[in-house]
């Protein structure tokens, strides 16, 4: 990601004609939007993230709540492993929100659950460049996620998605309720972002980077 370059750059010294940005690739055949569409239902809300501090949960918790009120039926589905569950588990409980947030194991395939979501959230305090945005973008879902480290380099807020502060249930709560009320915005963001990933992070485009880097570097050395 661009951000870590700046810290090699900043923190390090390193010179920056000698760093090079290749984002991450995920593959776009095996991630991809529902064919079918999504089912009939009430809105999912999907977060995939370890179950630690960084992840920020509860903030994303915190703005649910409310949100949960005005959508009585949405559901937040929590996916990942980590030692934050318990406690996670028991402020579910504390928020009045038993049954309307689910928990599920990390170590899966996650197609099925991107395709029965309405849009992907993730609340981190800190972050580098996260494939799980990557993937929700090339299955074809809105992002609202944190304005954190590298996330701004894929998700383009107004336009993929939504940015927010971190640390900051009422903001995420509010973009996370423009998208509930508004799901042709939502569809609209989710294609976009799609194309997006297409463009800009397939593995297709991550190759094409890793080539004209050796390219450079070979044409610098025979012709030094």
């Amino acid at each position: 990601s661009h951000i870590l370059k700046e810290f090699l750059t900043y923190r390090y010294g390193l010179p920056p004609p000698r760093i090079t940005v290749v984002p991450n690739g995920v593959d776009t055949d095996f991630f991809h939007p529902n064919p079918n569409g999504r089912p009939q239902g009430q809105p999912v809300l999907l977060s995939v993230a370890r179950l630690v501090p960084d992840k920020d949960h509860d903030t994303l918790l915190k703005a649910f709540g409310p949100l949960s009120q005005r959508h009585p039926g949405a559901e937040l589905w929590l996916v990942g492993n980590g030692p934050r569950k318990p406690a996670l588990e028991q402020k579910v409980q504390d928020l009045g929100l038993p049954g309307r947030v689910k928990f599920f194991p990390g170590n899966q395939d996650l197609r099925p659950l991107y395709h029965q979501a309405d849009l992907f959230v993730l609340s981190s305090r800190e972050e580098a460049l996260p494939n799980v945005i990557l993937e929700a973008m090339a299955a074809g879902l809105p992002v609202v996620a944190t304005r954190v480290g590298g996330v701004p380099e894929a998700v383009v807020s107004e336009d993929t998605g939504l940015l927010v502060s971190p640390r900051d249930p009422n903001g995420l709560a509010a973009a996370l309720g423009r998208l509930l009320d508004d799901p042709e915005a939502g569809r609209t963001m989710g294609r976009q972002g799609r194309q997006r990933v297409l463009d800009h992070f397939s593995f297709a485009a991550m190759v094409r980077s890793h080539e004209e880097v050796w390219t450079r570097l070979l044409w610098s050395e025979v012709h030094a």
